[in-house]
Protein backbone atom coordinates (compact mmCIF):
# COMPACT_ATOMS: atom_id res chain seq x y z
CA UNK A 1 0.00 0.00 0.00
CA UNK A 2 1.41 3.38 -0.95
CA UNK A 3 1.71 6.34 1.38
CA UNK A 4 -0.98 8.19 -0.57
CA UNK A 5 -3.40 5.26 -0.13
CA UNK A 6 -2.62 5.07 3.59
CA UNK A 7 -3.18 8.83 3.88
CA UNK A 8 -6.55 8.56 2.11
CA UNK A 9 -7.71 5.68 4.34
CA UNK A 10 -6.52 7.52 7.43
CA UNK A 11 -8.39 10.66 6.37
CA UNK A 12 -11.59 8.71 5.63
CA UNK A 13 -11.32 6.90 8.99
CA UNK A 14 -10.89 10.15 10.86
CA UNK A 15 -13.78 11.71 8.95
CA UNK A 16 -15.96 8.72 9.88
CA UNK A 17 -14.92 9.05 13.54
CA UNK A 18 -15.82 12.76 13.48
CA UNK A 19 -19.18 11.96 11.92
CA UNK A 20 -19.92 9.31 14.59
CA UNK A 21 -18.93 11.73 17.36
CA UNK A 22 -21.18 14.38 15.80
CA UNK A 23 -24.15 11.98 15.75
CA UNK A 24 -23.50 10.93 19.38
CA UNK A 25 -23.32 14.57 20.54
CA UNK A 26 -26.49 15.41 18.61
CA UNK A 27 -28.32 12.46 20.18
CA UNK A 28 -27.17 13.52 23.66
CA UNK A 29 -28.29 17.07 23.00
CA UNK A 30 -31.76 15.91 21.87
CA UNK A 31 -32.12 13.59 24.88
CA UNK A 32 -30.93 16.30 27.27
CA UNK A 33 -33.40 18.81 25.84
CA UNK A 34 -36.32 16.35 25.73
CA UNK A 35 -35.69 14.58 29.04
CA UNK A 36 -35.14 17.62 31.23
CA UNK A 37 -37.62 18.30 34.00
CA UNK A 38 -35.58 21.19 35.30
CA UNK A 39 -36.75 24.63 34.37
CA UNK A 40 -34.85 27.72 35.42
CA UNK A 41 -36.10 31.16 36.33
CA UNK A 42 -35.60 34.08 33.97
CA UNK A 43 -32.05 35.34 34.25
CA UNK A 44 -30.69 32.00 35.56
CA UNK A 45 -28.55 29.66 33.53
CA UNK A 46 -30.17 26.46 34.78
CA UNK A 47 -28.71 22.97 35.03
CA UNK A 48 -28.81 22.27 31.30
CA UNK A 49 -26.92 25.36 30.20
CA UNK A 50 -23.34 24.05 30.42
CA UNK A 51 -24.01 20.54 29.06
CA UNK A 52 -25.89 22.07 26.12
CA UNK A 53 -23.13 24.64 25.56
CA UNK A 54 -20.40 21.99 25.49
CA UNK A 55 -22.43 19.66 23.31
CA UNK A 56 -23.08 22.55 20.91
CA UNK A 57 -19.35 23.28 20.76
CA UNK A 58 -18.66 19.59 20.19
CA UNK A 59 -21.18 19.56 17.34
CA UNK A 60 -19.55 22.55 15.67
CA UNK A 61 -16.01 21.22 16.06
CA UNK A 62 -16.80 17.69 14.88
CA UNK A 63 -18.65 19.08 11.85
CA UNK A 64 -15.65 21.27 11.05
CA UNK A 65 -13.25 18.33 11.53
CA UNK A 66 -15.40 16.14 9.26
CA UNK A 67 -15.41 18.71 6.47
CA UNK A 68 -11.67 19.38 6.81
CA UNK A 69 -10.87 15.67 6.65
CA UNK A 70 -13.00 15.12 3.58
CA UNK A 71 -11.48 18.11 1.83
CA UNK A 72 -7.95 17.06 2.79
CA UNK A 73 -7.23 20.46 4.34
CA UNK A 74 -5.12 18.99 7.12
CA UNK A 75 -1.34 18.82 6.99
CA UNK A 76 0.05 15.45 5.87
CA UNK A 77 0.66 12.78 8.50
CA UNK A 78 4.44 13.06 7.98
CA UNK A 79 4.43 16.53 9.58
CA UNK A 80 2.62 15.20 12.64
CA UNK A 81 5.12 12.33 12.92
CA UNK A 82 7.97 14.80 13.39
CA UNK A 83 6.84 15.80 16.89
CA UNK A 84 9.86 15.70 19.16
CA UNK A 85 9.71 13.34 22.16
CA UNK A 86 10.32 14.82 25.61
CA UNK A 87 13.97 15.30 26.53
CA UNK A 88 13.67 13.66 29.90
CA UNK A 89 10.89 11.26 30.86
CA UNK A 90 11.68 11.87 34.54
CA UNK A 91 10.30 15.39 34.11
CA UNK A 92 7.09 13.94 32.64
CA UNK A 93 6.80 11.55 35.60
CA UNK A 94 7.38 14.37 38.11
CA UNK A 95 4.73 16.46 36.33
CA UNK A 96 2.23 13.60 36.51
CA UNK A 97 2.98 13.13 40.22
CA UNK A 98 2.54 16.88 40.78
CA UNK A 99 -0.91 16.71 39.18
CA UNK A 100 -1.88 13.76 41.38
CA UNK A 101 -0.58 15.58 44.48
CA UNK A 102 -2.61 18.65 43.46
CA UNK A 103 -5.80 16.59 43.29
CA UNK A 104 -5.13 15.15 46.75
CA UNK A 105 -4.09 18.51 48.21
CA UNK A 106 -7.39 20.09 47.17
CA UNK A 107 -9.27 17.85 49.60
CA UNK A 108 -6.92 18.77 52.45
CA UNK A 109 -6.11 22.46 51.95
CA UNK A 110 -8.84 23.53 49.54
CA UNK A 111 -8.93 24.56 45.91
CA UNK A 112 -7.52 28.09 46.31
CA UNK A 113 -4.33 27.27 48.20
CA UNK A 114 -3.73 24.03 46.29
CA UNK A 115 -4.10 25.85 42.96
CA UNK A 116 -1.70 28.62 43.95
CA UNK A 117 0.92 26.16 45.21
CA UNK A 118 0.47 23.90 42.19
CA UNK A 119 0.86 26.81 39.75
CA UNK A 120 4.17 27.86 41.31
CA UNK A 121 5.49 24.29 41.69
CA UNK A 122 4.54 23.17 38.19
CA UNK A 123 6.11 26.20 36.50
CA UNK A 124 9.21 25.86 38.70
CA UNK A 125 9.53 22.18 37.78
CA UNK A 126 9.21 23.20 34.15
CA UNK A 127 12.25 25.43 34.49
CA UNK A 128 10.82 28.90 35.16
CA UNK A 129 12.67 30.52 38.06
CA UNK A 130 11.46 34.14 38.41
CA UNK A 131 9.74 33.89 41.81
CA UNK A 132 7.93 37.26 41.61
CA UNK A 133 6.37 36.42 38.28
CA UNK A 134 5.51 32.91 39.48
CA UNK A 135 3.72 34.26 42.54
CA UNK A 136 1.87 36.91 40.54
CA UNK A 137 0.71 34.34 38.00
CA UNK A 138 -0.29 31.91 40.76
CA UNK A 139 -2.41 34.51 42.55
CA UNK A 140 -3.99 35.80 39.33
CA UNK A 141 -4.70 32.28 38.06
CA UNK A 142 -6.25 31.25 41.36
CA UNK A 143 -8.50 34.31 41.58
CA UNK A 144 -9.63 34.00 37.95
CA UNK A 145 -10.39 30.29 38.37
CA UNK A 146 -12.27 30.93 41.63
CA UNK A 147 -14.51 33.51 39.96
CA UNK A 148 -14.95 31.37 36.85
CA UNK A 149 -15.87 28.19 38.67
CA UNK A 150 -17.90 29.63 41.55
CA UNK A 151 -19.56 32.69 40.01
CA UNK A 152 -19.91 31.73 36.35
CA UNK A 153 -20.15 27.93 36.25
CA UNK A 154 -21.62 27.52 39.77
CA UNK A 155 -19.26 24.73 40.81
CA UNK A 156 -18.76 24.13 44.50
CA UNK A 157 -14.99 23.89 45.00
CA UNK A 158 -13.28 21.98 47.83
CA UNK A 159 -12.72 24.15 50.91
CA UNK A 160 -10.28 21.73 52.53
CA UNK A 161 -10.38 20.32 56.04
CA UNK A 162 -9.85 21.70 59.54
CA UNK A 163 -8.53 25.25 59.73
CA UNK A 164 -8.32 25.48 55.93
CA UNK A 165 -12.11 25.60 55.68
CA UNK A 166 -12.22 28.84 57.69
CA UNK A 167 -9.29 30.27 55.74
CA UNK A 168 -10.94 29.51 52.39
CA UNK A 169 -14.31 30.87 53.49
CA UNK A 170 -12.56 34.07 54.58
CA UNK A 171 -10.81 34.29 51.19
CA UNK A 172 -14.11 33.75 49.36
CA UNK A 173 -15.73 36.51 51.44
CA UNK A 174 -12.82 38.90 50.76
CA UNK A 175 -13.24 38.22 47.05
CA UNK A 176 -17.01 38.67 47.26
CA UNK A 177 -17.73 35.10 46.20
CA UNK A 178 -19.56 34.06 49.41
Amino acid sequence: MTNAARELLSRKGRALFSLLLFVAALALLVVLDKDSHFRSEAGELGPNFWPQTWLGALLALTALDFVMELRGARAPAQAAAQVRPPEDLRLVAVGALAIAAYALAMTLIGFALATAIFSVAFAYLGGYRNLRVLLAIAVATTVVLLYLFVEVVYISLPLGAGPFVDMNVLLYRLLGIF
